[in-house]
Parts: structure tokens; C-alpha cells; sequence
């Protein structure tokens, strides 16, 4: 059997046990996984589809069924399967677009916060770990008695701790950007407008007052 004819017959497989093409609301790919948006996934079978050849797991997460199918074998599948189901020319983005519109107003509240977060996160975790590092090497006697090395350590100090002073700007631009950046109105005039407002969260701004 043809890798296409394989592909094709592991397609007809998934949709059987997905509800039927009806169920389906569109399909995309990661590195890994084929992902496919259903109107109902109560309709999918897990077990049925963990039995599919080349599946190596499949569940339901993020209104998303997600089969997992190794890297490079996916790309394949997806192909074949995109062309089965009459989705193709669907983006991740598209596909994650779709699956937000089933959320029930609690998945999408955290949904928001944790994409706010998401993108200052990193900071975040590299300012709390210089913390933790200045504080250790703070109170060992070599710093303390080295001009050079306790300055240095102190400066590493005010670097991480001033991360977390302009925090409050930091996640109001964050959510203004994530907000207008759906809209489609991030640009021009706009991301100074997220810059200004943002300024403004942080205590003492001139625009406080």
C-alpha cells in the first residue's frame, strides 16, 4: 500500500470515529499533532482513535482534539487528511480561533490572563532568579569583604528587583496590546496610546498626577 493510500485509509478511520465530515469544524497541524476542531466532541471515541495505526495517543484539550502522530509523519497525515475533509488552507491560528469561540466565559477569562502573562513571564522568572542568586551570594563573606564583587551583586540586585517595580505597567501593556492586537487596530497612533496608558500604572508617573 502507497504512503497516500495509507495516509488516505488512516483519514477515513479518524472520521468515522470523530462523528462524521459533519462534525467536523476545521483542522490544523503542530510539530506533532494533528489537531481538528469538532462541533461536538462528545462524539469522538478516544479509544477507537488510539487504535489507529500511527496514533500514538490521542484527548480533547483546549475545545481542540489533538492525535498525536510524531513529528514528519503528521505533516503527511495532515495533507492527506486536509484534503479528505475539504479543510485545507486552515492555519494553527485559524484552528485556535475556532476552538476560542466554543469557550464557555470562564475557559475564555483564563484564557485572556494567561495569555496576558504569557508574554512577561520569562522577565518575570529571570528577575526572581537573580533575586534568589544576589540574596545567596549576598550574604557569603567573600562579597562582603570585595568592593568590586559586592558591587556587582548589588547591581544585579536593583536590575532584578526593578523588573518587578514596573510590573503593573508591564501587565497593562501586555493586556492593551493583546486586546488591540485582536482587533486589528494595532498600529500607528494605537501602540503609542498602549505605551501612555501603561506609563501611567506605574506609581509616581507624571501622568498620575
Amino acid at each position: 500500500m502507497g504512503k497516500n493510500n495509507e495516509y488516505l485509509e488512516i483519514s477515513k478511520q479518524i472520521v468515522a470515529n470523530i462523528g462524521g465530515m459533519d462534525n467536523i469544524q476545521g483542522t490544523a497541524h503542530c510539530a506533532t499533532r494533528l489537531r481538528i476542531v469538532l462541533k461536538d466532541n462528545d462524539l469522538a471515541d478516544i479509544e477507537k482513535l488510539e487504535d489507529i495505526d500511527k496514533v500514538k495517543g490521542a484527548f480533547i484539550a483546549g475545545n481542540q482534539l489533538q492525535l498525536i502522530l510524531g513529528a514528519g509523519t503528521v505533516n503527511d497525515v495532515y495533507e492527506v487528511f486536509a484534503e479528505y475533509t475539504n479543510t485545507q488552507n486552515m492555519s494553527l491560528g485559524d484552528l485556535k480561533e475556532e476552538s476560542a469561540k466554543r469557550q464557555n466565559p470562564l475557559q475564555a477569562v483564563i484564557k485572556a490572563l494567561s495569555d496576558v502573562f504569557i508574554g512577561i513571564m520569562p522577565a518575570l522568572l529571570a528577575a526572581a532568579l537573580l533575586m534568589g542568586i544576589t540574596s545567596v551570594l549576598g550574604g557569603l563573606e567573600v562579597v562582603k569583604t570585595h568592593d568590586t564583587l559586592y558591587a556587582i551583586n548589588r547591581l544585579v540586585s536593583l536590575a532584578s528587583t526593578g523588573i518587578f517595580a514596573i510590573l503593573p505597567m508591564a501587565v497593562c501593556y501586555s493586556a492593551v496590546k493583546k486586546i488591540w492586537w485582536e482587533s486589528g487596530s494595532w498600529y500607528g497612533s494605537r501602540s503609542n496610546h498602549v505605551r501612555q496608558f501603561s506609563c501611567q500604572c506605574l506609581p509616581g508617573c507624571t501622568g498620575n498626577r
